[in-house]
């Protein structure tokens, strides 16, 4: 162990390099020290994914406007639409049919006046089946607007993350393939394929 240590001083102090300390330049009073500052590269900003989602569950369509996802704006909303449309078209049916049963089975004959002339000759259970039906769409698209609405930050959510997903033209790759094949010397059928690749 000492012959080790010793051989190990004897190599420290033969060693070609010299440590000393270099004297500090220090600038004249007269000249001015002009320091180059390079400038950082900016990196494309990427969206966040909980951002996304929750600015599109704040306000539905807010995702994708932070995800730059334009085109989708249309598609968002032009469902909300429909589907709040129809809920109160259907509301207002239901309410409708609900009115008009009360006004039947209430059995007072002044109110059966109250009915408009459209359901002339509806009976009671006609009304208890077009009330039950409305209530059943009307339940319906409320369930559709929650989707809608769980829909529109997972779209935004998903969108965020894949906006980091770099697909290049070497990555991916989908083509179609026609041919025919020759089953006999004078018999051929056409076959068709999809060939992908990763």
């Amino acid at each position: 162990m000492k012959v080790i240590f010793y051989i190990l001083v004897f190599l420290s102090l033969i060693s070609e390099d010299v440590w000393a300390q270099e004297k500090k330049k220090t600038p004249s009073s007269d000249s001015i020290r002009v320091i180059k500052k390079t400038p950082k590269p900016q990196l494309e900003k990427l969206a966040k994914p909980s951002k996304a989602a929750v600015y599109s569950a704040v306000f539905p369509g807010a995702g994708q406007i932070y995800n730059k996802k334009y085109w989708k704006l249309p598609i968002v909303y032009g469902l909300g639409a429909y589907l709040v449309y129809n809920y109160t078209v259907y509301n207002e049916r239901f309410l409708e049919a609900r009115n008009n049963l009360t006004y039947i089975t209430d059995q007072n004959p002044t109110n059966d006046l109250l009915i408009d002339d459209r359901f002339e000759g509806y009976t009671e259970d006609n009304f208890r089946r077009r009330r039950d039906q409305y209530r059943r769409r009307k339940d319906y698209h409320v369930i559709f607007l929650i989707l809608w609405y769980a829909a529109c930050a997972a779209d935004a959510a998903v969108d965020a993350h894949l906006s980091e997903f770099n697909v290049d033209d070497e990555g991916l790759a989908l083509s179609f393939n026609s041919q025919s094949v020759d089953l006999y010397p004078n018999a051929s059928i056409p076959s068709f394929g999809v060939r992908y690749r990763f």
